[in-house]
């Protein structure tokens, strides 16, 4: 096992890969900008170090001062998790080059997993179905001869893109080209590996499933079972199920061998995500990613397996720890990201301090933050702050075990996208399975499922508690104005906010 990791990331992500370093006997290393410092990785970390912006890149993407930190201290290995530096390959190059072990994917040829146009081919000639699309394109004229041979609605997307960064929809000609130059513009904001796009086929109405794999350097390789994922937008994901239910038992073994077949051609070390698009009858290969996913905690969970230790030991030399054929499968799993943003501002961030920060607990409930009461929230980087995780022996018993958890969920002086999960879980679609790639990001669905989880007693109680704290003080008359521009469900939160403050000072 390595002795000294440097975790080079941020957030929750950081504080289970600090975890993961420690429960397996080595010394975790973290690195944090001054806003991050009071963040739970770095805080439980082994060593801390305060990293640096530029004028260039913000910290955590910085390659030089952090491959110059990494020889510093003289670790053994550098584990990226996701996002930012895990699939840049400057990165990569660099620490290999002073024989620092690097727990991400190789670079050279068929083994480049962020060469997406390249493993789609490779994925077509082992028989599986892709979206039409194009090979790489490096100007305005390739890209527009390509779409006019695919048609409408398309996808522009970053060959090294990740993290749903790079990805966006053309629905008709006359977007095209500003399409382009964003997607490119992402390129360089986000450190990709280049400013290549390709272009795919747009299905709207397509559910997008996932399966994680481990295989390890003897070959070995355990599929797990796969994630169902299509409640997102920006093409991140919000809410994750597994076993998913929309392929059947036939069409998974399918898919099995076709992955393992995949996977040892590609001849992967660690941990890959393969995945599809499932449109009606037909199932389409979308890409392989090679670092550990977001939302890798609900197999973890539902398997009994930790896929993010498994990882460091994989590229540590050890053999995995479980086969496929002994993969059990306990319940059902849902996982929500908890975020700071608002969905009813077009998902826009949400940054600032935390006033109060309570999580649910329970039986079969999970709650993994990084973030607590009074903690501030930072306005450059992804918005998920926590993730809630719930099992139970069925989907229709963990949904209802999720609903429980987030109506015990309160997090107040952000704003958060809470509330549109709870309408999710409550809504008659998502029960059926009726929620595709389209529907977060379709406002008249979100709007539709979020009003019909309210109802006029509730209303009513909000406004009668509003209007009977006057008794208590003159900020009251405050809250009752802003009122005025706001809804009666976050006056309500506010009095109760205010009403727990006043109560804990008596």
């Amino acid at each position: 096992m390595f002795s000294k990791v440097l975790i080079a990331n941020r957030g929750l992500i950081l504080a289970n890969c600090v975890r993961a370093v420690q429960e397996l006997g080595g010394k975790a290393v973290a690195i944090y900008e001054t806003e991050d410092e009071n963040n739970a990785g770095v805080r439980n970390a082994d060593e801390a170090y305060e990293i640096q912006n530029s004028s260039a890149t913000r910290a955590y993407a910085d390659v030089d001062q952090i491959v110059k930190l990494a020889k510093k201290l003289k670790v053994d290995a550098v584990l990226s998790g996701y996002g930012f530096l895990s699939q840049n390959a400057e990165f990569i190059k660099k620490l290999q080059k002073i024989g620092i072990t690097t727990i991400a994917p190789t670079l050279e040829g068929i083994h480049n997993l962020s060469d997406k146009p390249l493993i789609r081919k490779l994925a077509m000639k082992l028989g599986l179905y892709i979206l039409p699309g194009s090979s790489n394109c490096l100007d305005y004229t390739e890209i527009k001869k390509e779409a006019n041979s695919i048609g409408y609605p398309l996808m522009i997307k970053a060959t090294h893109g990740y993290g749903g960064k790079g990805i966006r929809v053309v629905e008709r000609a006359s977007e095209l080209r500003s399409t382009y130059e964003f997607i490119k513009s992402q390129c360089h904001k986000f450190s990709m590996n280049s400013n290549e796009v390709y272009i795919e086929k747009f299905l709207p109405k397509a559910h997008h499933i996932e399966f994680p794999v481990l295989r390890d350097k003897t070959g070995d390789v355990a599929i797990f079972p796969e994630q169902w994922c299509s409640v997102q937008r920006r093409f991140q994901k919000q809410l994750v199920e597994t076993p998913s239910q929309i392929i059947t038992a036939q069409k998974r073994e399918q898919l099995q061998q076709v992955i393992r077949k995949l996977i040892n051609k590609l001849d992967i070390c660690g941990f890959a995500s393969v995945e599809f698009l499932v449109d009606e009858d037909v199932t389409y290969f979308l890409k392989v990613n090679g670092y550990i996913q977001p939302f890798y905690t609900g197999t973890s969970l539902l398997t009994g397996v930790d896929l993010l230790k498994e990882q460091i030991r994989i590229f540590a030399g050890h053999p995995l720890s479980i086969k496929s054929d002994r993969i059990k499968k306990n319940g059902h799993v849902i996982s929500v990201s908890i975020c700071a943003e608002d969905p009813d501002n077009n998902f826009a961030p949400s940054p600032g301090k935390i006033d109060r920060f309570y999580y649910p607990f329970g039986q079969g409930i999970n709650v993994q933050t990084n973030v607590f009461s009074g903690d501030t929230v930072a306005t450059f980087y992804d918005p998920m702050i926590a993730k809630v995780i719930v099992r139970d022996a069925s989907r229709k018993e963990a949904i209802s075990r999720m609903k429980v958890a987030l109506d015990n969920f309160f997090i107040d002086g952000i704003k958060t996208n809470i509330p549109l999960m709870r309408a999710i879980l409550n809504s008659e679609d998502f029960r059926q399975r009726n929620v595709n790639i389209s529907y977060i990001p379709n406002l008249v669905k979100r709007n539709k499922i979020t009003q019909e989880l309210k109802n006029p007693e509730d209303e009513q109680i909000a406004a009668i508690i509003a209007a009977l704290d006057l008794h208590y003080d003159a900020n009251s008359q405050q809250i009752l104005e802003a009122a005025k521009e706001d809804s009666l469900w976050t006056t309500a939160a506010r009095w109760l906010s205010q009403k727990n403050r006043f109560n804990r000072n008596i």
